[in-house]
């Protein structure tokens, strides 16, 4: 299993650029210079967050074990950071002492790069960081965080969908699951020896029909999933979400994210589900992250202990999840 959740090929997307070319000494890539494919490429036994969730998990494991050697550079953004005007994943690099992330359309597999992409997309990680952080410190973990939500709410001025869509797509998702077992009833009936060819031939119509459903839901609940994720968060689900997070003021120095260690840093992240895109143009970043509104009180744990490999299992995930998302100004040196 273990080997499995350390291989990319098991997500079903292609990933090219893992080793180095015969030249360089045929030496392994680091994951941040892989070119992975736009589309899944074959069946997934694990899905991509799952890989990319346990890699970080060891890289941060790794770096906490005494004595071990640290890594020269490492990149506290990396899988996190897209490019706003592609889309792709920015990969890490560094100048002397300094980390920056990269994204160069040469470099990149892909047919749907922007024409007038620039050729070469960099932002230094301090000028990012510290935006990340401050917002972090203030929008989540800080004593004004439920103010500063319910002004964005309110300047978004955007309703709720009129109907439940939450309750529609737990609905849609029970009728794939009932179609599924259906299917596997038929499938059965097909295997039974006293089968006739006619009610065989029958049986298979009737698995066709079945899948053409299952199909049809899936696709329903996709758009459902898609709808939820786009709507704004309901005031109560706002204010419950950010209620869960502790306070800077409450928990004391522990919650002052200038002081934590990257692998600290780097499992807050991956909790939060934090994602980045940057905007060049505008010399800004979009930063969304995603809290849940229904956590019990009594599973709430400090920032630095939660656990960043998501649960198993496939499906939308059907607890109540608000997304936040805010447009940053970064400090560039000019």
């Amino acid at each position: 299993m273990w080997d499995i959740l350390r291989n990319p090929k098991y997500t079903g997307y292609q990933v090219w650029n893992r080793r180095a070319r015969k030249t360089a000494g045929n030496r392994d890539n680091p994951p941040e210079a892989w070119i992975w494919s736009e589309e899944p490429a074959h069946p997934a036994v694990i899905s991509k967050e799952e890989f990319e969730a346990v890699a970080a998990r060891a890289a941060a494991n790794r770096g906490s074990r005494q004595g071990a050697a640290p890594t020269r550079h490492q990149y506290l953004y990396r899988g996190i950071l897209r490019c706003g005007i592609c889309g792709l994943r920015m990969w890490g690099n560094h100048r002397r002492s300094s980390a920056y992330y990269s994204c160069q359309p040469s470099h990149q597999r892909s047919a749907n790069i922007p024409a007038g992409h620039p050729a070469h997309v960099y932002l230094g990680e301090p000028a990012l960081h510290e935006a990340v952080v401050g917002f972090l410190s203030t929008a989540l973990f800080g004593p004004e965080r439920q103010t500063y939500w319910r002004r964005r709410l309110a300047d978004c001025g955007s309703k709720q969908p009129a109907a439940p869509v939450g309750e529609r797509l737990k609905e849609v998702t029970t009728e794939v699951a009932d179609l599924e077992r259906r299917i596997e009833r038929q499938i059965a009936n097909l295997e039974a020896e006293d089968a006739t060819p006619a009610l065989r031939q029958r049986i298979a119509a009737r698995i066709a029909e079945l899948e053409e459903a299952v199909e049809d839901r899936r696709r329903r609940a996709a758009a459902l999933a898609q709808e939820v994720a786009d709507a704004p968060p309901t005031a109560a689900d706002l204010a419950t979400a950010l209620d869960l997070q502790p306070q800077a003021v409450e928990q004391g120095p522990k919650l002052r994210l200038r002081q934590f260690l990257q692998p600290e840093l780097r499992t807050l992240f991956d909790s939060l589900r934090l994602q980045v895109a940057f905007q060049p143009g505008e010399a800004a970043v979009d930063v969304e992250v995603a809290l849940f509104a229904d956590e019990p009180s009594d599973r709430r744990k400090e920032v630095a202990e939660v656990q960043s490999v998501p649960p198993g299992g496939v499906g939308p995930d059907l607890r109540r999840l608000v997304r936040l998302r805010q447009r940053l100004r970064l400090r560039m040196k000019r």
